[in-house]
């Protein structure tokens, strides 16, 4: 979700910062359990991959290996089949008047802007 979107509100922050603080925090309580509870795993991640580099650099890289053909995916599409809604952000970026868009987006714009009048 968080690829697909152009700006984030403070609830979407808290989501995803929090699940990611909430999986670590548990992998630490999960690592400080007596050894008979736990019966495997026990504290590798406190003992082995929390004090690793290697550790920490592997989980950025992953991130960035599968988040980087989505993101070039599209950079591409945007600069070269844009949809409607890209070429409405790029006009606005270039301050260029709706009226050189399709009658269909230039419709549904006027719509959005007369409600945003209405509601304010």
């Amino acid at each position: 979700m968080a690829i697909s979107i152009n700006y984030f509100t403070w609830i979407q922050h808290f989501f995803i910062w929090g699940s990611i603080a909430l999986w670590y925090t548990f992998l630490v309580i999960y690592g400080y359990l007596p050894p008979e509870m736990p019966t495997t795993a026990y504290r590798v991640f406190l003992e082995a991959c929390a004090p690793s580099v290697l550790y920490w650099l592997i989980t950025l890289l992953v991130v960035i290996c599968t988040l980087l053909p989505n993101f070039t995916f599209r950079a591409f599409q945007t600069r070269f089949r844009p949809m409607y809604h890209d070429m409405i952000q790029i006009n606005e970026f270039e301050g260029v008047e709706a009226v050189e868009l399709p009658r269909r987006v230039r419709k549904k714009l006027h719509l959005m802007e007369r409600l945003m009048q209405r509601n304010s």
